[in-house]
């Protein structure tokens, strides 16, 4: 009597272990991305000891890289998801690009040594931290997506975010390249540091996109 007692109670244990809610550890990975770009403001602010900045945001990174993995886990034990799982790991990797972008950023400025900030860094700065931000608050109202009053408007600032960063990027590159006395050497590095902070803005509406997608296909 008390073994038959015992095995549907580990079975309904097993089972709870299994459960995972998709939404939420996807906000979780976007979080990351505002901690990241956060950091990435810091350090724009104060380039010394850029070595242990680079290794603050390579443990953001690594941490949202752990939860992406374990969505992909519960993917491949999970019978039942709330959208199709498809959709699932495709956002969950979308959502930690963001977060990848972000620690490119950071890596070039420790690898190409940068010692001073053009005033266009900045900008794009403040950019990315709100996309990411925005990123954020817009995961975090995706589980409700079908009584959310607020996703469209989340979504349509995601582009537009995205928009002003092209803009950005084409006055960034015009100035690197029409001012006077730029060491050639500079302007390949801050090239390149203009791509990537591109990026970040790109893989933030790469996201909005895959979620409008889904709320489309689940409408």
């Amino acid at each position: 009597m008390s073994d038959k007692k015992k095995g549907p109670q580990k079975d309904k244990k097993k089972k709870k272990i299994k459960e995972l809610n998709y939404f939420k550890t996807m906000t979780a990975i976007s979080e990351h991305g505002v901690s990241a770009a956060n950091e990435l403001k810091k350090l724009l602010g104060n380039l010394n000891d850029l070595p242990a900045k680079v290794d603050g945001v390579h443990a953001i990174e690594s941490a949202a890289d752990s939860i992406y993995h374990d969505i992909i886990a519960a993917l491949n034990r999970a019978f039942v998801t709330p959208i199709e799982r498809e959709d699932i790991k495709d956002l969950a990797h979308a959502v930690d690009d963001v977060v990848d972008a972000v620690e490119d950023v950071v890596l070039h400025f420790y690898m190409f040594n940068i010692t001073t900030i053009r005033p266009e860094a900045i900008r794009f700065c403040d950019l990315i931290c709100e996309s990411c931000q925005t990123l954020y608050i817009t995961m975090g109202e995706f589980e409700n997506y079908k009584k959310s009053k607020k996703i469209s408007e989340l979504l349509v600032d995601l582009n537009r975010l995205e928009e002003n960063g092209d803009i950005l990027y084409r006055e960034a590159i015009r100035h690197l390249f029409t001012e006077n006395n730029v060491p050639r050497i500079e302007v390949l590095k801050w090239k390149e540091i203009f791509d990537m902070m591109e990026k970040c803005c790109d893989a933030c509406e790469r996201c909005a996109d895959m979620i409008e997608g889904v709320i489309l296909k689940n409408s």
